[in-house]
């Protein structure tokens, strides 16, 4: 892995990094400075919590660097609906990618019609703007018997978003043994 690693030029490495800034004591001023560190090194996003958003989109405004905030954030229990309402918000306010939590309740129930149906209510307005969606997975919440990461990772596909993320780092670490 690290041979791998060390075959990536910096600039390329960079580029695939969402610099993330979700800590509930985050003030303007951390913003600011995530934001100048991610046009510095041409990270791929700013993601931060929606309050943040107006003021990353502004300071991103022209550049390669996508505004990005979190969509039912951090436990993915919200409805259809407040998920809708909040990319539809996000979207408004300058977001260019959504990172959309997987609702871990209804997966681990086995409904999976209803995960869909939750990320689709992200992906929709997402698509009609333009704007990216990463799914967060929660792999540390899952438990035995719900699939593994990779076939989550395909459903993802399926479900038309962009890509996918392995937690938000609420939860507890990830055991790969689980599942």
């Amino acid at each position: 892995m690290a041979t791998a690693m060390a075959r990536i030029p910096p600039h390329e490495l960079a580029r695939r990094i969402d610099h993330t800034l979700l800590r509930s004591d985050a003030t303007p001023a951390d913003v600011e400075r995530v934001c100048r560190e991610a046009l510095e090194w041409g990270f791929t996003a700013v993601v931060v919590n929606p309050v943040y958003l107006p003021q990353v989109a502004r300071l991103l405004a022209g550049s390669s660097v996508a505004p990005c905030t979190v969509v039912d954030f951090p436990l993915g229990a919200g409805t259809q609906e407040d998920r809708r309402a909040q990319a539809e918000h996000a979207l408004a306010a300058g977001a260019r990618e959504l990172d959309a939590v997987q609702p871990v309740e209804l997966l681990k129930a086995g409904l999976d019609d209803l995960v869909v149906a939750h990320l689709r209510a992200v992906i929709a307005p997402a698509q009609q703007a333009g704007a990216l969606v990463k799914v967060i997975l929660e792999v540390s919440l899952r438990g035995r018997g719900r699939g593994t990461v990779r076939q989550d990772l395909h459903g993802i596909r399926t479900r038309r978003s962009d890509g996918g993320s392995g937690a938000t780092q609420f939860g507890p670490p990830w055991d790969p043994g689980s599942g």
